[in-house]
């Protein structure tokens, strides 16, 4: 019925001839293909029917017949003479394909040009392209039949030009930015050849974000890749494009909104590799990083490493930075006094930590405390909150045990002092000091 109605001078784009037949108001071919009916599909095509493209199309016949993974009509429609010759055409499809991990649909789009470095524009994000798509793995009731990453990203590389160095660095942040540590992915994006720059350390390092999602693999990969890894800094954003890992903060805390006059992430703060680590609460990866030269007593904005790690109460990465020689004393970042990882330890009401930091000799009496960012505050209202000391911290939480427990120990350090002095100030020692 179809063919004699073409015969007879149809229009092989209209709505009307196949709306009997699929009960579909989509053009021709698209309904053709949703059915699957490859006679119908090269009959339109013959008789010269167009594919749907545009902003207002939900999604081609291409993309379509690549969903359904009709493979006999992808191929058909990319052989007909009357294919779209738009930008993203091929893309869109690839896309799909992608996503879903189809091996041969993929190798078929890349054999008819589709560009795998061609950039979608994303409504409020950053423009990405089917190299990133590679890590989405889309319903798996619908990807039994889908093929490793690993594979997909080999075949867009293989028709991928060199990138430039900036371009890969963003794609290895997103590729070590992931709860699954995939480093044969990032083995291959850092084997692929990059266009000639100036060295120079990119504002975000891979290197931080695999040691905030603790992906250690990659994380060590990458290390491979420098000489410095306090020289790799990644910003801390008012707004995060990467989500954290779940339990970090609370949940996805980067993604909360808050009103701006809040001060709740209204300025960027750099921060090195190492408290990326810290901040995953990872054990294995701080001490990793140590082996690699992170050192242990760097300054920040936010505080020293110490602190930090006390400040989330993490304390096997506590006893690991003492054991590397972390200084308790707190120091200066500038004109302003570092908060101590007592204090804090004692207004988080963290017993073990405040005993583990008493026993590597941190003083009682001596320094003060300030969250400075909300990060740490794990909750409304502790920004800017300031704690004199680590006595009044622990009274300020309400946490008794570690009151009577610093109290002890003051007295304890303070009967030491009295007994040095004692000492000092013995007949035959004042003789020496005179002699």
């Amino acid at each position: 019925m179809i063919k004699l109605l073409l015969q007879k001078g149809a229009d092989a784009n209209d709505t009307n001839i196949l709306r009997d037949l699929y009960w579909c108001l989509s053009l021709p071919l698209t309904s053709a293909v949703i059915a699957g009916d490859l006679p119908i599909v090269r009959l339109l095509l013959e008789n010269q029917a167009v594919d749907e493209t545009g902003m207002d199309i939900a999604s081609s016949a291409l993309e379509t017949a690549v969903w359904d993974r009709k493979t006999e009509i992808v191929r058909l429609l990319l052989e007909s003479a009357v294919r779209p010759m738009v930008e993203g055409y091929l893309e869109s499809a690839l896309k799909v394909a992608v996503q879903f991990r189809l091996a041969k649909l993929v190798e078929i789009l890349l054999e008819f040009g589709a560009s795998p470095s061609y950039k979608f524009t994303i409504l409020f994000r950053e423009p990405r392209s089917c190299i990133s798509y590679v890590l989405e793995s889309l319903d798996e009731r619908f990807c039994s039949d889908s093929c490793e990453p690993e594979l997909v990203l080999k075949l867009l590389l293989s028709k991928t030009e060199p990138l430039p160095r900036k371009t890969r660095n963003d794609l290895l942040v997103e590729y070590v930015s992931i709860k699954s540590d995939a480093v044969d992915l990032v083995r291959l994006l850092l084997n692929h050849q990059c266009l000639p720059e100036p060295e120079a350390h990119e504002e975000d390092s891979p290197i931080v974000f695999a040691a905030l999602h603790a992906n250690i693999k990659s994380m060590e990969l990458l290390m491979n890749e420098t000489h410095d890894v306090d020289s790799c800094r990644g910003s801390i954003p008012w707004t995060n494009q990467f989500s954290l890992p779940k339990g970090t903060f609370g949940g996805y805390i980067w993604s909360e909104e808050r009103p701006m006059y809040k001060s709740w992430f209204t300025r960027d703060i750099e921060i090195t590799t190492l408290f990326r680590g810290i901040i995953s609460k990872n054990k294995r990866v701080v001490e990793s990083l140590i082996n690699h030269g992170a050192d242990v007593n760097t300054i920040i904005e936010l505080g020293t490493p110490l602190f930090i790690a006390t400040t989330l109460s993490s304390k096997s990465v506590v006893q690991l930075l003492l054991k590397h020689g972390a200084k308790i004393t707190p120091s200066k970042f500038g004109e302003r006094e570092q908060s101590s990882p007592l204090v804090i330890a004692a207004a988080r009401g963290n017993i073990e930590i405040v005993e583990l930091l008493l026993e590597y000799g941190a003083d009682v009496e001596q320094g003060t405390a300030t969250i400075v960012h909300s990060m740490l505050a794990h909750k409304y209202g502790i920004e800017g909150r300031f704690y004199p000391s680590a006595i009044e911290a622990a009274e300020m939480g309400g946490h008794k045990e570690v009151v009577a427990l610093l109290r002890e120990y003051r007295s304890g350090q303070a009967v030491t002092v009295v007994e040095e002095a004692e000492v000092t100030m013995m007949p035959n020692r004042v003789e020496d000091v005179e002699d």
